[in-house]
């Protein structure tokens, strides 16, 4: 599982450049999905003051290869984003 979450230190961008890399982002998002490298990713609410942004479940078990995925995202790319790598234990074939 791979949180994103927004730094204090997120680069500002004016509208039509976040705009465009929310585009980047969701278009990259759906490459990874169609090659079933993440199985489902997803926007949070977040209410712990930590501004998590969203989560990608990766089909994977290794932080490496989660990390290669993840460092094509354009918002990663771009400072909006950084990733933080959990593993998370779920019985097999249970996310197919």
């Amino acid at each position: 599982v791979v949180l994103l979450v927004r730094p204090p230190n997120a680069p500002e961008m004016p509208k039509d450049k976040l705009d465009q890399l929310q585009e980047a982002h969701l278009a990259n998002i759906k490459r990874l999905a169609q090659g079933r490298k993440i199985l489902k990713a997803g926007p949070f609410e977040d209410y712990s003051g930590r501004n998590v942004r969203g989560m990608f479940i990766c089909n994977t078990s290794s932080k490496e290869q989660a990390s290669e995925w993840v460092g094509t995202d354009p918002s990663v790319k771009a400072g909006r984003l950084t990733a933080e790598y959990l593993k998370w234990y779920v019985e097999k074939g249970s996310l197919q």
